[in-house]
């Protein structure tokens, strides 16, 4: 494979680890797609932060049960990487040492085309974390590859050998207007679809994320209990049923079944096709139109006294209350812990440097009023059952 002016013999079928920082496209690029090329496996990860970085340690182990075996970077990147006090870079457990490209000869120019990547040619490799912190291994299939691929470009109105495309946003020549609406988050926090006035502060904003790619089914079903379809008013996580999808966690068969081929049912128990759906793990629902709207994710939904809760808007209800004087915009963090068979929820906050204590007790005192649970007729915005809320000293959140 070349980078450039430098040349990296892999073996075929081989899993690669790319590990490339997000401000370097282009090196990600040609490693990804010379690895395709190459019918070899790749599998890119974040940058690790830090040598205590929990995250890396879990992609770590990741790696090590998926059996790959190199990990390729850029020298920049490579000198970039944490350090231990000796200088060495700490070796994650199950990760492979990362190398860098060697100086070798630059390959010819009459050496010719690779083999293209086909439906049949190695899958790449991706991963997502679960809420607890967990890393799972997503296969792809070669042929959901590039149905994906084909699928995007029909959206988009890509024709072949207009390569820079994809550097502009798509033309929309139906100059319809984007979906858009104001929903009551009292609403969302039993199910509910309902609209409510922008002048209110307990409400949510939502616009669509767009149509449902071609060739797919997109509904919504209960994040509870049996897969059964929502009502119209209903929000509920969405499934998709389409080739261009991941097909199995790596190794587990269990949450395979239970992400992967789920069969979905009417209120009425019938089947609502022979052909399984895949869950994306987003709260929402589809609009008028076939518009995809999402207002939240699986993993950052918390029941607490029979509502749910996304932790993403609470952390937008946070930040309405006047943060920047007082606390970081990106060092809040909000979880639950179960206290007498019920979840109640923890909103940890990083104070800022320039900040007296003082000054964020006050704070948190007014967001307390926002988020905590409240009787009529001065009900909260959100109305959550809180067991604490924190505010930590400065550049000490990541201890926590």
């Amino acid at each position: 494979m070349a980078l450039g002016e430098w040349l990296i013999p892999l073996a075929l079928s081989l899993k690669v680890e790319l590990v490339f920082p997000n401000n370097d496209p282009a090196a990600s690029m040609v490693a990804f797609y010379g690895c395709l090329l190459a019918e070899d496996v790749p599998l890119p990860i974040e940058v690790p932060l830090t040598q205590k970085d929990a995250g890396s340690q879990q992609i770590g182990f990741l790696l090590g049960s998926c059996g790959v075996t190199l990990a390729l970077t850029s020298d920049v990147c490579h000198k970039g990487l944490p350090k231990n006090p000796t200088g060495e870079i700490p070796q994650f457990k199950g990760e492979p040492w990362p190398h860098t490209p060697l100086p070798r000869t630059r390959p010819g120019v009459t050496g010719g085309v690779g083999p293209r990547f086909t439906p049949t040619s190695p899958p790449p490799l991706q991963y997502k974390t679960c809420k607890d912190g967990s890393v799972l291994g997503v296969t792809v299939t070669g042929i959901a590859f590039l149905t994906h691929c084909q699928a995007l470009t029909q959206a988009c109105g890509y024709m072949e050998g207009t390569d820079t495309n994809c550097c502009y946003g798509p033309t929309d020549d139906s100059n319809q207007p984007p979906g858009r609406g104001v929903l009551s988050m009292n609403g969302l926090t039993y199910g509910v679809i309902r609209g409510d006035s922008e002048e209110k502060l307990p409400v949510l904003t939502v616009q669509d994320v767009g149509l449902v790619m071609p060739g797919a089914i997109m509904c919504s079903v209960k994040p509870d209990g049996i897969p059964q379809l929502c009502r119209t008013d209903e929000v509920g996580e969405l499934c998709v049923c389409a080739v261009a999808t991941g097909t199995s966690y790596y190794g587990l068969s269990g949450m395979t079944k239970n992400a992967f081929e789920v069969f979905l049912v009417m209120s009425s128990g019938a089947p609502v096709s022979e052909y399984p759906f895949v869950r994306t793990g987003l709260l929402g629902f589809v609009g008028p139109g076939g518009l995809v709207f999402t207002v939240g994710k699986m993993d950052g939904l918390m029941v607490a006294s029979r509502r749910g809760h996304n932790a993403d808007n609470i952390v937008a209800t946070v930040l309405a209350m006047e943060h920047m004087k007082f606390v970081y915009r990106g060092r809040i963090t909000v979880f639950s812990v179960t206290v007498l068979h019920d979840e109640r929820i923890v909103i940890v906050a990083e104070q800022r440097l320039d900040s007296t204590e003082e000054d964020s007790f006050q704070w948190m005192s007014r967001v307390l009023q926002v988020v905590l649970l409240a009787p009529p007729p001065r009900p909260s915005p959100l109305g959550v059952w809180l067991l604490c809320s924190l505010v930590i000293p400065a550049l000490t959140h990541q201890l926590y």
